[in-house]
């Protein structure tokens, strides 16, 4: 009646809650996100994976990683963009390095950087084998002296000569790029069937250079859990990963066209494929 309270008891909220829950998982399931979608999606995109790297190692001589929700298949297809991230080859950032033949080497220059960033000092840069390369990027400090690689740079040549790297799959035709943080943000316009009206795929590509450094994922396997999650065989293969250096600096740092924003793309995928059927859609 109007102007009466209603008690409603603790029992009967969780009740409540608990079918809502369940409406609105079974809704998920309906629309393209059940755990056997999921799977499915996860299983095509690793086909394509296999098709693309082989492209771009033979034509770029570059290692490719897929990332994002779209590549774990938590994301219908057309739900979000695709990113890739393209390694150098012959080329490693270390917490500390020697010179070795053949091989880029790389060190960490944290100092007056913004947490998550870096600086990229490499060691004897005119005697490696993509020196060339690299030393157009580079540029020495004015306080210090210190050779840094320049993340700037590289967004911007990446740019440039994109047009050489798009044209990796038939059919798809990059009618709009830009930057967009590291990354270059390309807008492909399907023409697989002719004359047929196509959803546009959007994809953000990024240059990359791998970072092994056991300090920092020593230090994420060790910190307090508040939940037991995760679990402790997931933060073992978790912590043997390595991570990677992006071309994009602090907004707010003086700096930043000389930063590098550190990243654990191979971490986050495992930590995705750990989760549940809950988790995921979550």
């Amino acid at each position: 009646m109007k102007g009466q309270s209603v008690d409603v008891s603790e029992t009967d909220c969780f009740m409540m809650a608990s079918y809502f829950s369940t409406l609105v998982s079974g809704a998920m399931d309906c629309i393209g996100y059940s755990e056997q979608s999921i799977i499915l999606r996860a299983k095509t995109f690793k086909e394509f994976y296999d098709i693309l790297s082989q492209h771009v190692e033979e034509t770029f001589h570059m290692e490719i990683i897929l990332a994002g929700s779209k590549s774990e298949g938590v994301v219908p297809y057309h739900a979000s963009d695709l990113d890739i991230m393209c390694i150098l080859q012959s080329c490693i950032y270390v917490d500390q390095g020697q010179l070795e033949d053949k091989l880029t080497v790389i060190e960490t220059y944290m100092k007056n950087c913004p947490s998550g960033y870096t600086k990229l000092r490499p060691l004897h840069i005119e005697n490696t084998g993509i020196s060339l390369m690299l030393y157009l990027f580079s540029v020495y400090g004015i306080s210090n002296g210190v050779l840094f690689l320049k993340s700037v740079a590289l967004s911007e040549i990446l740019l440039k000569y994109s047009d050489n790297f798009l044209h990796f799959y038939d059919g798809y035709n990059g009618v709009n790029k830009s930057l967009s943080g590291p990354a270059l943000a390309i807008t492909y316009q399907p023409s697989v069937v002719m004359d047929v009206q196509q959803s546009n795929v959007y994809s953000d590509q990024v240059l990359a250079i791998r970072y092994y450094s056991s300090s920092i994922m020593q230090e994420w396997a060790e910190r307090n859990r508040q939940f037991d999650w995760p679990p402790p065989d997931v933060i073992e293969d978790v912590s043997t990963t390595e991570g990677y250096v992006v071309p994009v600096g602090h907004k707010l740092s003086e700096g930043q066209s000389l930063e590098w924003r550190i990243c654990f793309t191979t971490g986050e995928c495992k930590l995705v494929a750990s989760f549940n059927a809950t988790q995921l859609k979550l």
